[in-house]
Order: C-alpha cells, then sequence, then structure tokens
C-alpha cells in the first residue's frame, strides 16, 4: 500500500546554518527549498551558551533558510534540535506567505564566544544571510 506523505516547512537560523551542508544527508526526505524571513521573531543570543535563539517581536523578522520536510521525519528533527521547543509560525517565502516550523530556547543570560559568532558569520556568508541580523542580534550598530 502506497505511504501517504505530508510535508511542512522547517525554518533555520542561527548555529543549525553551520550545519546546513550535511543536515540533508541527516534525513531521507529533507530538501532545501531557498531563504524565507520569519515574521513575528527576532534573533538574539539568548540560547544555551549564548547561541542563536528567537524571541517573539510583533515588528520583527529574521532571515533563514527553508526547508521542505516531510511529517515522519519531524521526530529526527526534534532530536537535532534537542533542547529547543518547536513552534510555528509564518514565513515570507518567493513572493507569499506560508506556514513553518521552527524551533526556539527558553532564554538564557549565556553569551556567545567570539569563535563561534565567527563562525556564524562565515556560515551566513556562505549561504548569502545578512551579517546586519548577527551584529543586530549582539547589540551592534547596524549599518
Amino acid at each position: 500500500m502506497p505511504r501517504d506523505y505530508h510535508f511542512t516547512y522547517y525554518f533555520m537560523y542561527g548555529t543549525q546554518v553551520q550545519n546546513n551542508r550535511s543536515i540533508d544527508r541527516q534525513f531521507t526526505s529533507l530538501r532545501f527549498e531557498g531563504q524565507a524571513r520569519l515574521k513575528g521573531w527576532r534573533m538574539e543570543f539568548s540560547g544555551p551558551q549564548g547561541q542563536p535563539n528567537l524571541v517573539e517581536d510583533a515588528g520583527a523578522e529574521t532571515a533563514g533558510l527553508m526547508w521542505l520536510v516531510e511529517s515522519g521525519e519531524w521526530p529526527r528533527l526534534d532530536g537535532v534540535e534537542a533542547g529547543y521547543q518547536a513552534r510555528e509560525g509564518e514565513v515570507a517565502f518567493q513572493g507569499r506567505r506560508a506556514p513553518v516550523r521552527f524551533y526556539t530556547a527558553r532564554p538564557c543570560a549565556d553569551k556567545p564566544a567570539a569563535e563561534f559568532v565567527a563562525a556564524l558569520r562565515k556560515a551566513y556568508d556562505v549561504v548569502m544571510l545578512p551579517q546586519a541580523q548577527i551584529d543586530k542580534a549582539l547589540g551592534l550598530a547596524v549599518k
């Protein structure tokens, strides 16, 4: 009997952007779709060990990567995102709005290490996500 497939979008930001080249090899039905902007959420460095995290902010948006995921893969993705809570939201993607799933952590006071921020900047540069998003999350003046 054929399997009934159901797909959902996954919004990737922050630390997972550094892993984006290998994540599709960890799953049987995960496909990169492009860049997107998550509405109503702002990136800050308030996750465990100062990792990027999203906090609700009605006027904000966060740039990230959009992946299409088969629903049977969500338990495995939850494991990859261990310590983070699955959320649902809406992104601007290819000129339209689309529902999406993403992950957030309980905010904490940890600060990111300089080496981590440098690696994140490099990863954002490779996938052409805005460096200004990192600057803003660090509390730096955005040009």
